[in-house]
């Protein structure tokens, strides 16, 4: 026979739908859960995810904690943290003392699949190394650029 309190289980999570921690565009504290519903549309999602952020203009925009831009229901997952934005890009929450820069760096992304460049590690030939931290998980890793010449070519 079958178990049916498995079923009263996933019964009730089809009712309440996918839970997700909530976050203003730009800041860390005060996550709320949201439960998305199956049923809602993408301008629903956006209303309620608003209300629970008490978010006034509306929502608009929402990105995920590497700051891709998501625009469809059917990709968040359960337990994503995404931000939400009134329309401005993703703004990583703040971590405090923002790293000088040179101008020289002023050519490259600030963010990269949401990691913050950083401190230049080394240079060659073909391009530069530099630290890449994680804008929410403070994880270091090293990013290459590799520089391109102004008619299209490699290094």
């Amino acid at each position: 026979m079958a178990d049916f309190d498995d079923m009263d289980d996933f019964s009730d999570h089809a009712v309440q739908g996918k839970p997700i921690k909530a976050f203003k565009n730009g800041h860390f504290e005060n996550p709320k859960v949201l439960f998305v519903q199956h049923h809602w549309t993408w301008d629903e999602f956006l209303c309620a995810a608003s209300q629970r952020l008490e978010m006034v203009p509306m929502a608009s925009r929402v990105f995920n904690a590497d700051g891709a831009e998501i625009d469809d229901i059917m990709c968040i997952e359960e337990n994503d943290m995404l931000f939400f934005s009134t329309g401005r890009s993703f703004k990583a929450p703040s971590s405090g003392a923002e790293d000088a820069q040179s101008s020289s760096d002023e050519k490259l992304a600030n963010v990269v699949g949401g990691y913050k460049v950083t401190t230049l590690l080394g240079r060659g030939g073909f391009g530069e190394v530099r630290l890449g931290v994680h804008q929410l998980t403070n994880d270091k890793v090293a990013l290459k650029f590799i520089l391109v010449r102004p008619d299209g070519g490699g290094a």
